[in-house]
């Protein structure tokens, strides 16, 4: 089963999100979870997944340890282009990480959370835990499930986003149903017309400190996109969980 539909992260997607994934804003989000995951030279670093490898170099290039892993082989190739970093890339799969008690910090990092059924989410969450060494924190960011929500009643149900680049265009029609988000994206560039399907489990505060705690996080604590506390109107949540001081864990 792949992580994500195929061609959802190709080169049309770098295209229309070329103004968002600037490197200043890289730089700035680079900076924010050095901040978050208290992390200085030295310390290792699990991002997964890394797409492109941005975040994952920037940290590498700070004296961080970073190892990066995509179930995206062209993505894991254009971050090997990266390598001046020091950053390490490898093909692998989110849900089977080969690591115990490894890394200092885990990230998972720009909407990457959510892709699968709930029980397989919570093992996701499980397996981060288990990479990570004790006292270690694990780093989530994703839009905000509140707000999507709320938009998507203001909306009538569906919350149109759209990315315009001249004659090229991207829409994405994005509804909440059964417990997801469930999107439709259209792209027009050069002429062609290409559509792709997505959802993400929309998975609210309460339950995903719920599932951080039973797998054996000690403290979870919920931010906002500029590191104030999150709330319903907060356009992202970065979650920060810190795992157990005990070797094992209750995750094992």
């Amino acid at each position: 089963m792949q992580l994500v539909p195929p061609g959802l992260f190709d080169e049309d997607y770098e295209y229309f999100y070329a103004d968002r994934l600037r490197p200043e804003r890289s730089m700035l989000e680079a900076d924010r979870i050095r901040r978050l995951g208290g992390l200085g030279p030295g310390q290792s670093v699990l991002d997964v997944p890394c797409g492109d490898g941005r975040i994952a170099a920037l940290l590498a290039e700070a004296g961080c340890r970073v190892v990066g892993i995509d179930q995206n082989e062209d993505l894991i190739a254009r971050a090997k282009s990266r390598s001046a970093s020091g950053a390490r890339f490898e093909v692998g799969d989110m849900r089977a990480l080969g690591w115990r008690e490894e890394f200092d910090c885990v990230l998972n990092w720009f909407g990457s959370f959510g892709y699968f059924d709930t029980d397989t989410n919570r093992r996701v969450l499980r397996g981060f835990c288990e990479v990570l060494r004790p006292a270690g924190r694990l780093i989530i960011d994703q839009v905000n499930p509140d707000r999507l929500r709320r938009d998507a009643e203001r909306g009538g149900g569906t919350i149109v986003q759209m990315v315009d680049r001249g004659l090229d265009l991207m829409v994405d029609r994005v509804s909440i149903l059964d417990g997801r988000s469930r999107a439709e994206r259209f792209m027009v560039r050069d002429g062609r017309v290409r559509k792709i399907e997505f959802s993400l489990e929309l998975v609210d505060d309460e339950q995903l400190e719920s599932w951080l705690y039973e797998v054996g996080f000690e403290t979870v604590r919920l931010f906002d996109q500029h590191g104030a506390p999150c709330t319903a109107a907060s356009r992202r949540r970065v979650a920060v969980a810190r795992r157990s001081d005990k070797s094992g864990g209750d995750g094992a």
